[in-house]
């Protein structure tokens, strides 16, 4: 895998296996005003929907036990309404900042990408210059992803990226035609990649491998359509099969295609 390859408009990705958060011990996260309807476990969950809700003074604290570099965070299905936020790395006992780097916001999930923290081992999630959606009292994270770094395709996606977008629905209808529809969620993002002519060595591995890293439709995933180009990032599961056409004896790939479906976002279940 090119992990660290970056080119304008290659995909990346981060697969839950490889997120930081998910396997903190949970004397590792610290929320000063935790919900105990909404308790800070619900960060690592990989549903969007079982948040997180904190209150002032807005920080969630993290403690990875080794200093780290995490170039790649993730903060999904929030209700922040506007404000940017800041991420923190300090030295021993949580004395001033060591480096100090501003969140741009952006509805529902927003990342962050930076290449050149210091390593450290504490790190602080300050909230407190955000406003909320319905003027809430609580600050509602669905999930906190941070990765080492994303991994990155080291060929681009041609023609480029099929969008749709749709809602779960579930009818029902009597034998005289009288019809009853429950929405269960949307609205869902779907969207189509496709990797149209190729080079077969490196680059169908590397499929491959985020396949396998995500058992297909298994394990969702955050998927970054252009990192240095926009601030695009979504929540989402893979098909559970990828496909293609090889060229007899060019080592070339044709018509290698993968679907996938976002996951709920702007949702939360009921305590």
């Amino acid at each position: 895998m090119s992990t660290y390859y970056q080119k304008k408009g290659n995909l990346s990705y981060l697969a839950t296996t490889q997120d930081l958060i998910e396997d903190l011990g949970a004397a590792a996260i610290t929320l000063y005003t935790e919900d105990t309807d909404y308790p800070k476990a619900n960060l690592q969950t990989q549903p969007m929907a079982d948040t997180c809700r904190i209150t002032t003074p807005w920080k969630i604290r993290l403690d990875f036990g080794a200093a780290i570099n995490p170039r790649a965070w993730f903060f999904l299905n929030h209700n922040i309404l506007g404000g940017n936020w800041t991420i923190k790395s300090y030295d021993a006992a949580w004395a001033a900042p060591h480096q100090t780097r501003t969140v741009t916001y952006r509805e529902f999930d927003t990342k962050y990408y930076y290449r050149d923290w210091d390593a450290r081992q504490l790190w602080e999630l300050n909230f407190s210059m955000c406003t909320r959606k319905d003027g809430a009292a609580y600050l509602e994270l669905g999930k906190l992803m941070v990765g080492h770094n994303l991994n990155f395709f080291s060929r681009n996606y041609s023609p480029g990226m099929g969008r749709g977008r749709g809602h779960n629905v579930l009818h029902q209808e009597t034998e005289f035609g009288v019809e009853w529809a429950y929405v269960k969620q949307g609205p869902i993002n779907n969207f189509h990649f496709s990797f149209n002519p190729t080079i077969k060595e490196t680059f169908l591995d590397e499929m491959i491998a985020f396949h396998d890293a995500v058992d297909g439709g298994g394990f969702p995933f955050v998927m970054v359509p252009d990192n240095d180009g926009s601030s695009e990032v979504y929540y989402m599961k893979a098909q559970d099969m990828i496909g293609w056409e090889e060229a007899f004896q060019r080592g070339l790939v044709r018509n290698l295609e993968l679907d996938c479906r976002e996951m709920s976002r702007g949702a939360v279940q009921t305590a």
